[in-house]
């Protein structure tokens, strides 16, 4: 059981809801003590988690989080058996979103921002070396959907790691959002997130997850890369409707989709300009 208030290093926190919770613990809502303010606080009882988690965390206060999309990372601290990290208080997942729009596919403008604001967060975490490693639906957050509408930030980084230090066969990503390069054992890099995106990407625009047409196992390998490349020309190719002068965008980003081991900077610098454009036009 959790009591209703925990005392963090630079106040005390009150719990007034109980947001989620998971095998990482329990999310709650809560209110500082000294300015008022509502805060997300994330609760759990693995010592070993929470700090391979305040690892990374430490790492993104070197970056701007409303500039990057990245949550605000605020102070971490133990409290009797429980391991402690708040953050600001965010709104709906984009999964909840996407739940509340009974699953159907989501709009193009809608996508377009969504991606924009996914590759600037992704580019910051390759500036300071750090791989996410679990993109997915319920790890990106609508700020203030009323206020800000679709102004995204990334969440939780119990799963982020150095490049550097990423392993191959290590399990990692959650399997309708998994790179090839996991699959198949190759080296692993930053690339992985950009092809989480792209897989998310084309869930929310098509309403199908790639699980439908796949299974881990090498021997179905094949044909999902074969679906998933044919997703990416739907997604980011035909429903951009680029006029002709603008093929060089498509051509660029069809010539590194389909590769399975990518090079980051270059597929990063491509989506980025694509969508500078998508986004202008």
């Amino acid at each position: 059981m959790f009591s209703n208030a925990v005392h963090g290093k630079s106040t005390s926190y009150r719990i007034e809801e109980i947001l989620g919770e998971g095998g990482f613990g329990k999310v709650a809502k809560s209110r500082r003590a000294d300015t008022k303010e509502l805060v997300a606080i994330k609760m759990s009882h693995d010592s070993g988690a929470f700090k391979h988690e305040v690892a990374a965390l430490l790492k993104l206060q070197h970056l701007d989080g409303d500039r990057c999309n990245i949550v605000r990372f605020i102070e971490h601290f133990t409290h009797k058996t429980k391991y402690c990290l708040v953050f600001e208080l965010l709104d709906l997942t984009l999964f909840d979103y996407w739940s509340s729009r009974r699953f159907n596919p989501l709009h193009l403008y809608e996508i377009r921002v969504i991606a924009q604001q996914m590759l600037v967060a992704l580019d910051a975490l390759k500036s300071i070396g750090l791989v996410h490693s679990d993109i997915k639906l319920d790890n990106i957050v609508l700020v203030n959907h009323r206020l800000q509408p679709y102004k995204i930030k990334l969440i939780d980084f119990g799963c982020a790691a150095e490049g550097s230090k990423l392993e191959r066969r290590t399990r990692v990503q959650t399997l309708p959002n998994r790179s090839p390069d996991v699959i198949l054992g190759l080296p692993l890099t930053e690339a992985i997130d950009m092809w989480s995106l792209g897989a998310l990407l084309t869930i929310l625009f098509t309403s199908k997850r790639l699980t439908s047409f796949y299974s881990v196992s090498l021997s179905s390998c094949v044909p999902f890369v074969l679906i998933c490349f044919t997703a990416f020309t739907f997604v980011f190719y035909a429903f951009f409707s680029l006029p002709c002068c603008y093929s060089k965008y498509s051509d660029s980003l069809l010539s590194v989709c389909l590769v399975i081991h990518v090079g980051y900077d270059a597929y990063a610098t491509v989506c980025l300009d694509f969508c500078s454009f998508a986004l202008n036009e």
